[in-house]
């Protein structure tokens, strides 16, 4: 004959709970996409050559969890950002993703050690 053990956890269900929240929040990282989208905004913005400012206010981000998009509008921005046979490059967009790497991952992990503190406190 053998015996039965029963185990009962108590709290399981908020823990399942904050769980559920944490992967959810971990999965778009929506409010930390906004943060990195406006440093790298800012950053390109302040860098776009200026002529008429046409292409510093160009300047956009779009946050699509879990994707951050910043571009510019302007039809001419690929030139200068690339350059042509013609014309050198003046590139303002990947520098300021690439001067913002270290920001970007601070908020990231900030965002990520809230929702896990968040599981924490479940």
């Amino acid at each position: 004959m053998t015996a039965g053990l029963t185990t009962t956890v108590e709290g399981d269900e908020a823990l399942a709970a904050g769980l559920r929240r944490a992967a959810d929040g971990l999965g778009s990282m929506g409010d930390a996409g906004a943060q990195v989208g406006q440093l790298i905004k800012q950053r390109a913005t302040s860098g776009a050559p200026v002529d008429t400012g046409a292409l510093s206010r160009s300047v956009h981000a779009d946050v699509r969890p879990p994707e951050v998009i910043v571009g510019a509008a302007e039809p001419y921005a690929r030139y200068v950002e690339y350059g042509t046979v013609y014309v050198p490059a003046q590139p303002f967009l990947a520098p300021a993703l690439e001067g913002q790497a270290d920001a970007i991952a601070d908020v990231y992990a900030d965002e990520a050690q809230h929702l896990l503190d968040q599981v924490r406190g479940a």
